[in-house]
């Protein structure tokens, strides 16, 4: 979800690049989202870590990623 919209709603295969920029907040909800790698405004965001590895949601705002499990 972007800015509460849905934009996308499908399975990312490996090495598929999706960009969407909101003006809020982005949603990413799904199984294994500890196997995606983030990129915010141009610089990588590490890709989760061990504590994190069972979150379902993602919430990306202007001061950074949020993990919900």
């Amino acid at each position: 979800r972007v800015d509460s919209v849905v934009v996308f709603q499908s399975t990312l295969n490996k090495g598929a690049v999706e960009n969407w920029a909101a003006k809020e907040k982005i949603e990413i909800s799904g199984k294994n989202i500890n196997d995606l790698e983030f990129e915010m405004n141009g610089k990588l965001i590490s890709s989760l870590g061990k504590a994190d590895r069972q979150a379902r949601r993602l919430i990306v705002t202007k001061d950074g990623l949020t993990i919900k499990k």
